[in-house]
């Protein structure tokens, strides 16, 4: 998980406003709604993509790379994919293996074939035209440096994570408590005598929940919308 039930106790939730089980549930339902908005995950997974063979030097993936295990290109003469010398490719991970930022290659997540390619699968420094023809196996995810292999969950991710929680933790049938979660920060004036309050107007574009702490964060995570698609 993005953040433990630990994390979330730490800001101040009692076992009597959640169970630990609810919490749970409820980290695992911002994760999910952090990952359909941003089109990214952030944390270390193991996948296994076949790609389309672009008939170019650049092959590029879907989300940033960790590790790469194997790559291997479909052979009409081998009925197995014949897998590629590391050496006949270069990986844009820098921003874990080097620590460079800028360019940040999180943002154009890409393998290249070295010149010369390799002479066992017939490349010639470009990928072979196809369909899925191209497979890739390794680690991948939106992490941030820190020295470690892998790197980490960015720390806004966490924070955001952990207000997403907080909007969502008054049960359904608490219509005031779930208001009051979902709603305070939209609260200009309030008069507490006669119960009254004043609402700020809703973004008419460009917001995902509607709190401005909340998508603004979101909104810089978002995956490029030109990023090719694994």
């Amino acid at each position: 998980m993005y953040v433990s039930v630990a994390d979330v106790r730490a800001e101040g939730i009692t076992v009597a406003d959640a169970s630990d089980e609810r919490i749970e549930a409820i980290i695992r339902l911002a994760e999910r709604y952090i990952e359909r908005v941003t089109g990214r995950f952030f944390e270390p997974r193991p996948q296994s993509l076949t790609i389309d063979g672009p008939s170019g030097r650049v092959l590029r993936l879907g989300h940033p790379i960790i590790r790469i295990d194997v790559v291997a290109v479909d052979s009409s003469s081998a009925t197995t994919p014949v897998p590629i010398d590391p050496s006949s490719y270069r990986v844009y991970n820098r921003h874990l293996t080097q620590g460079l930022l800028i360019p940040d290659d999180r943002d154009d997540p890409r393998i290249e074939l070295v010149r010369g390619g390799d002479a066992s699968v017939g490349l010639d420094a470009i990928w072979p035209c196809g369909v899925q023809n191209v497979r890739v196996a390794g680690v991948f995810g939106y992490t941030d440096p820190d020295g470690s292999p892998m790197g980490v969950t960015p720390m806004l991710i966490r924070h955001t994570t952990k207000l997403l929680v907080l909007r969502e933790l008054p049960l359904m049938a608490d219509l005031d408590g779930r208001e009051d979660a979902q709603r305070r920060w939209r609260l200009t004036s309030e008069r507490t005598r006669d119960q009254a309050y004043t609402l700020g107007a809703l973004a008419s574009q460009g917001a995902f929940t509607g709190d401005r702490e909340i998508d603004l964060i979101l909104a810089v995570y978002t995956r490029p919308a030109d990023l090719g698609a694994a």
